[in-house]
C-alpha cells in the first residue's frame, strides 16, 4: 500500500487528541504531533492518527520547523 506524505495544507478529518472530532487543514508538523486549523481554531493531532490512516511525515529536523505562522 502506497503511503501518503502529509504536508502543510493537506486536509484532514478525524480524532484530535481530546478524541473529539475534528477537520480543518495541516498548518503545523511536530515532532510527535500535527496542529490541524479550522478558521480560528487549532487542534493537536497525534501522528499516531495519521499513522493508523497509513500517511507518513517528512523527516523532522529541529532546526526546520514545517509551519506556517504559529
Amino acid at each position: 500500500m502506497a503511503r501518503t506524505i502529509i504536508k502543510i495544507g493537506d486536509s484532514f478529518r478525524g480524532i484530535d487528541c481530546h478524541k473529539e472530532l475534528v477537520h480543518g487543514e495541516v498548518s503545523a508538523i511536530l515532532k510527535k504531533t500535527v496542529i490541524i486549523e479550522n478558521g480560528t481554531e487549532h487542534y493537536v493531532i497525534k501522528k499516531t492518527e495519521f499513522e493508523k490512516r497509513g500517511d507518513s511525515f517528512p523527516d523532522y529536523d529541529e532546526k526546520k520547523r514545517f509551519n506556517v505562522g504559529l
